[in-house]
């Protein structure tokens, strides 16, 4: 048993919980013996209070390091410590679950003095003296009130207690998970036919063509079926009910084109439904239940909004109409999910990137009922055949959970399924499909003018992601984002990766990091405290002190810093299109930099902008004069706007092949491209930046494994 204060009672809230006799009590309720493990538990996490325990960390202290015993241990010890904790009329639970980090009490421990001491409760207020008057067998009658007090108050007690944790936890049972698809790569965003017999995938694996695949699961022998032969985007596809039709999207960026297909299943023959607008994001589809209607998201020109669509599947030719909000709209609807009884539409409403949540629509009057609360980042939803339930799945700084959430009731259940995402019913037989894939990112380093050996070495790793490092010369220091915090938080460390330390605890994910030229700040960009938007951030690394920077935008590109660090300059969007702007930090004044959609920008002289742009290529313009840009590398061979870095004359960055990534070098003077180095696809993270370290001849990045995806079929007990 671990021993420093495990022996000292301690009180959590309204809990008085005493290690030597291994029990619990709540206030005015009867003493209940624990497990010791569960006491334990309990111990560890108030010693160490308020820091997150990572779940290895108990299994290591509690159970010496035995996962195959720990895991399900902890598990079912964190469950009955809950029920023990948890008073009829409590609102929160008192130990949180730091999702894929592990646990922490939301209140402090208050530790008593004697060890082992029996119950003890706070004073009562002075009061008058006893007036007892006594009865006939010399018995006061105070006595007997206080015994008929306490079997008043024990009993109920206990019986109240015992009620609410049959009725409200009695322990769920396992869910059983199959797994259905075993293919190398990712298969993702899968739609079961209405029998369950078939599922139709998008499939990406390393040097092959993205297309969607069709699994016959009677079948588990056979090789999935191609369904498209394009190599274009095509992620969603939704069944009609009848199980003839499947509709999927197909965007073409080289023929400035959009369309929602129809395709006939048996025969492959395609038709042609709607036009999608490119700028339209995932196009996330679902049918309704009477095949009548297929919504979808897509992109009005005219307003420059996203939103869902409905078009009319009855009515051959029918133009797509627009189901969501187009004027004096605060939010944009992204995902959408009919119920089986054709009376509601669940859509995600996204106000800003720390802000989406589900709510419901009345199809009739179009009233909507907000469902959840403080959610971020959905990723797919879907309704129980009931129409009383919903699945959906969420993800919060990169890491991917499911729910279980009763639209009447609005209670939730975790799934406690790492890495689940965008689930899909089968209509008919009720059989539950997702996909799992579990993705991390490290900081590598990558030696430039090594002839011998090119091989990334990691500088920060762990079980947690780190990405967006960028490096300072002054400072020697880099500084990035890492969700070891249950959130993506700013940390620094050496260059080599040591004396990592956090710097911000704002408790929601901030993002984009970059260093000043000249001093020890850094800008980033984070959650406004209105939550109604982004907000730039300045922090000193030296004193700790952290500043907004006041504009009048809320919603921002990757920041850097003038030339002589007096402005911050930052791409802001408007309206789906982005301007790089220069704010004064000591008045907020703006000032207009780019007027071609301009998205990152660097000042390498005090009137010399180098920037990317939504066209693609890296251009150049002097900010003091009327002259046009130049394109200083083209649009062909310079494709990301964020991977590239300048230094001393030049840019590394990097340039996507079908089959790897380069490194390359462009040199402004001699107006050069050098390829540095080949590196095998998709071992950046998507959006990732490159920073230089001159010193010592190294680029760093954040980097990431070929992500492993498959889907898998679940029934669970809470889904019947």
């Amino acid at each position: 048993m671990h021993q420093t204060k495990l022996g000292n009672s301690f009180r959590l809230g309204y809990c008085l919980i005493q290690p030597s006799t291994l029990s619990i009590q709540l206030d005015g309720c009867e003493k209940q013996t624990l497990q010791p493990k569960f006491v334990e538990v309990i111990s560890y996490l108030a010693e160490h209070y308020p820091r997150v325990i990572p779940r290895q960390e108990l299994i290591d202290t509690i159970w010496n390091g035995n996962d195959s015993v720990g895991e399900k241990a902890l598990t079912n010890a964190v469950w009955h410590l809950r029920q023990h904790l948890k008073s009829p009329d409590a609102e929160k639970e008192i130990i949180e679950t730091i999702r894929k980090v592990g646990y922490r009490l939301v209140i402090a421990p208050q530790w008593l003095d004697e060890v082992g001491a029996p119950a003890s409760y706070p004073a009562k207020p002075d009061r008058q003296p006893d007036h007892r008057v006594s009865g006939r067998d010399g018995t006061s009658i105070t006595k007997g009130l206080l015994k008929f007090v306490a079997y008043s108050v024990v009993v109920p007690c206990s019986i109240l207690l015992s009620w609410y944790y049959l009725t409200q936890y009695e322990p769920i049972q396992e869910p059983d998970i199959q797994r259905v698809t075993t293919d190398p790569g990712s298969e993702l965003y899968v739609a079961p036919s209405p029998d369950g017999r078939y599922i139709v995938y998008h499939w990406r694996t390393f040097g092959q063509p993205i297309n969607l695949f069709m699994r016959d699961l009677e079948q588990p022998q056979m090789p999935a079926r191609q369904l498209t032969f394009d190599n274009l985007r095509q992620r969603f596809s939704v069944w009609s009910n009848d199980g003839q039709y499947l509709y999927f999207h197909r965007r073409n960026r080289l023929q400035s084109s959009c369309e929602i297909l129809q395709i006939k299943v048996d025969t492959n023959q395609e038709k042609p439904i709607a036009s999608c607008g490119l700028n339209s994001g995932f196009i996330y589809m679902d049918i309704s239940p009477d095949d009548r209607i297929l919504a979808f998201q897509g992109y009005d020109d005219k307003t420059n909004s996203r939103g869902i669509y409905f078009v009319e599947l009855d009515n051959p030719g029918a133009e797509a109409v627009r189901f969501s909000c187009t004027v004096d709209c605060d939010y944009t609807d992204r995902d959408m999910a009919f119920s089986p009884d054709g009376q509601h539409i669940a859509v995600t409403r996204r106000r800003n990137s720390y802000d989406e949540n589900i709510y419901l629509v009345d199809l009739a009057t179009k009233n909507a009922r907000q469902l959840t609360e403080g959610e971020e980042n959905i990723t797919g939803l879907t309704w129980h055949t009931d129409s009383t339930k919903l699945v959906y799945a969420t993800e919060r700084a990169d890491v991917s959970s499911g729910y279980i959430i009763d639209i009447h009731s609005k209670k939730i259940h975790s799934l406690n399924i790492d890495g689940f995402g965008f689930p899909a019913y089968s209509r008919k037989t009720g059989e539950l499909f997702y996909e799992q894939r579990v993705r991390q990112s490290k900081i590598l380093s990558l030696q430039l003018n090594n002839t011998v050996s090119r091989t990334p070495f990691p500088v920060v790793e762990s079980k947690f992601s780190h990405h967006s490092p960028n490096y300072s010369k002054r400072m020697d220091k880099i500084v990035y984002v890492s969700n070891e915090s249950g959130h993506y938080e700013l940390w620094t460390a050496d260059s080599d990766g040591r004396n990592r330390q956090q710097l911000s605890r704002l408790k929601t994910n901030v993002r984009y990091p970059r260093w000043s030229n000249g001093d020890s700040r850094v800008v980033f960009i984070g959650q406004a405290e209105s939550n109604r938007g982004d907000a730039i951030y300045i922090m000193d690394t030296e004193s700790g002190k952290l500043s907004t920077l006041s504009t009048d935008y809320d919603d921002f590109d990757r920041p850097s810093w003038s030339y002589d660090d007096s402005a911050i300059v930052v791409g802001v969007y408007e309206n789906s299109t982005s301007e790089i702007y220069q704010f004064d930090i000591d008045n907020g004044t703006a000032r207009q930099l780019t007027a071609d959609s301009g998205r990152f920008g660097i000042m390498t002289t005090p009137t010399t902008l180098v920037y990317t742009r939504h066209g693609r290529g890296l251009w150049q313009r002097d900010i003091d004069t009327d002259a046009p840009p130049v394109e200083k590398i083209d649009s062909r061979v310079f494709s990301h706007p964020y991977a590239w870095t300048y230094a001393a004359g030049g840019v590394y960055f990097r340039r996507n092949r079908s089959d790897h990534h380069q490194i390359i070098h462009y040199d402004f003077d001699q107006q050069r491209l050098t390829t540095l180095v080949r590196l095998p696809i998709r071992t950046f993270r998507s959006y990732g930046t490159l920073s230089f370290l001159p010193q010592e001849g190294k680029l760093l990045y954040a980097g990431t494994e070929y992500p492993q995806a498959d889907i898998k079929k679940m029934k669970h007990p809470l889904l019947p």
